[in-house]
């Protein structure tokens, strides 16, 4: 199984929708793969079989052992709503387990993405993260997605760890009292 795991509480209302729609595009009769969304109110899990069906469990907000083990962490923004220029912090908590990141929203935090080589970042539309499911499905069946772990946990702990953030604070505060 491929797994796509969606975290917090904007997952759940903006997620939901898009990630049965982009289930369906992406796995067709050829993929077998499982998204979950696990957040502040309700945890639920969606699964597709062999067969083309969908199956809906409760699931235990095991965050962190799910991010490890899962093909991407799925972090969807609805673009035009407040949250054009947002950093989610779950894409930085994948990044700093290693997971590659699918993002889909406005192309503010998805250059950085893709910049920094967190994984895949689209357009908020469910054919764009169907496609990078996709290919994060045939990266993680691959073993590069394995490979790539390493880059991404150094990418987030020197640049959004908080030693990282701190050593920049306590920088910007020295220089300011010289």
């Amino acid at each position: 199984f491929a797994q796509f795991l969606g975290v917090g509480l904007t997952q759940q209302s903006q997620a939901k929708s898009s990630l049965y729609l982009a289930l369906w595009i992406a796995t067709g009769n050829r993929y077998h793969a499982r998204g979950k969304l696990v957040g502040q109110f309700a945890d639920v899990a969606i699964a597709t079989t062999s067969d083309g069906r969908y199956e809906m469990k409760a699931n235990c907000g095991r965050a962190l052992a799910l991010l490890t083990s899962t093909a991407a962490a799925l972090v969807i923004l609805t673009p035009g709503i407040g949250y054009d220029y947002a950093h989610p912090t779950k894409a930085y908590a994948a990044a700093a387990c290693g997971t590659p990141v699918l993002f889909a929203g406005a192309p503010a935090f998805g250059d950085l993405v893709g910049e920094a080589g967190l994984g895949e970042a689209v357009d908020f539309t469910p054919g764009a993260v169907a496609a990078a499911m996709r290919s994060l499905i045939e990266a993680s069946a691959s073993g590069e997605s394995e490979r790539l772990r390493p880059q991404r946990a150094a990418w987030a702990r020197e640049n959004v760890s908080l030693a990282a953030v701190g050593d920049r604070a306590a920088e910007a505060v020295l220089a300011a009292i010289r």
